[in-house]
């Protein structure tokens, strides 16, 4: 295959909106798969977010129970929003696996 170089430039491109106008879906509410409280009908969740936002600046973004659990909690299950909150991890006798950890189903 040759290459052919020309002076010529390039033709002109349409911009393509996609990525401009994308945001991605939205992330499922984090729900307890034992006792099915949301995070912020949770206690410890609740604290947690309210004692990290006592250490923000103004004009920054306050954190709800759902967006710790989100950045905090080990067994949040990503694809669905399935959790375990202290007291149902207990309960399910403290699952674990090996690599990342155990996720609620």
């Amino acid at each position: 295959m040759t290459t052919t170089m020309t002076s010529e430039p390039a033709p002109a491109v349409e911009p393509v909106e996609y990525f401009g106008n994308w945001t991605p879906p939205p992330r499922p509410v984090a729900v307890c798969n034992g006792c099915l409280f949301e995070a912020k009908d949770i206690e410890e969740y609740v604290a947690a977010a309210e004692e990290i936002n006592a250490e923000l600046g103004e004009g920054e973004r306050e954190m709800t129970p759902d967006d710790y659990v989100w950045q905090e909690e080990g067994t949040l299950n990503p694809k669905n929003g399935h959790f375990l909150c202290t007291a149902c991890y207990i309960k399910a006798g403290m699952p674990s696996a090996p690599g990342p950890g155990w996720v609620a189903p």
